[in-house]
């Protein structure tokens, strides 16, 4: 569906997103978490329609890109700004398996008129199971990719990254990279299709940050150089790691190429 075309194109709309993030980064002083998936408008319609992921489908960001070949190709907008709440929706919708064990939390929470019935649930359960906002960002995603049969998924947000050469040393590290000092903070895109994945970070330069302040708390005044590493699946030794990548089905009529 794609095409070596639609391929060059996803790089243009992404290398043009970074831009935006760089921006609402200097003037917000944050950036929303954000994804788009590419596909055919029937798609979309179909997902529409029935109302799956309709909390996250922003309907201004639902763009017709006529450059590209195929059949009314669209990029659908999803806004991953999560509150208590919505990562309660999200993660029973997407993660159904634990409906029957939150849902009567929230229930008792709330006939007890707790202030917040969704985060004295979601809080606890999510330090139990070791999960976080961005496990359930990615599980999401991938629902998302598979209903509309996406061949382009694309993820715009800050993060942290270290450079390791050896595997092991990621386990001396702090769990969190926000706590490992030697992590760099970034302006991170990655965009995936059936081919490849490409990924490109930009190092944030901040003021400093005030005395007894977290690390990285000083107003974002500039950027680094970009790094862009493209990863091709055919490609001996090429693998993505990371929780925010691998979000497209496989084609059933193309080999699978596993990654770690």
């Amino acid at each position: 569906m794609a095409g070596v075309e639609n391929n060059e194109l996803l790089k243009v709309i992404q290398n043009d997103h970074l831009e935006v993030a760089k921006r609402l980064l200097l003037e917000e002083g944050f950036v929303v978490p954000i994804g788009f998936v590419f596909t055919r408008r029937d798609q979309v319609d179909n997902l529409l329609g029935n109302g799956w992921g309709i909390e996250f489908i922003k309907p201004k960001q639902i763009f017709t890109y006529e450059r590209m070949k195929g059949s009314e190709v669209v990029g659908l907008g999803l806004d991953f700004a999560m509150d208590w709440e919505r990562m309660y929706h999200a993660l029973i919708r997407v993660l159904p398996k634990y409906r029957p064990y939150l849902e009567p939390f929230i229930q008792l929470a709330k006939e007890k008129k707790l202030d917040d019935p969704y985060m004295r649930t979601m809080r606890p359960f999510m330090e139990v199971s070791k999960m976080d906002e961005k496990d359930i960002i990615a599980a999401t995603m991938k629902s998302i990719c598979e209903r509309v049969e996406a061949f382009g998924a694309m993820h715009v947000s800050e993060a942290y990254i270290v450079q390791v050469t050896d595997p092991k040393d990621r386990d001396k590290m702090a769990d969190d990279l926000a706590d490992e000092p030697t992590s760099t903070e970034v302006v991170m895109c990655s965009l995936e299709t059936h081919e490849f994945i490409r990924m490109v970070t930009i190092p944030i330069k901040r003021e400093a940050s005030q005395p007894g302040k977290r690390r990285d708390s000083g107003k974002p005044i500039g950027f680094g150089e970009p790094q862009e590493h493209i990863y091709h699946y055919d490609e001996p030794g090429s693998k993505v790691e990371g929780r925010l990548s691998r979000f497209l089905s496989p084609l059933k009529t193309k080999e699978t190429h596993a990654t770690t």
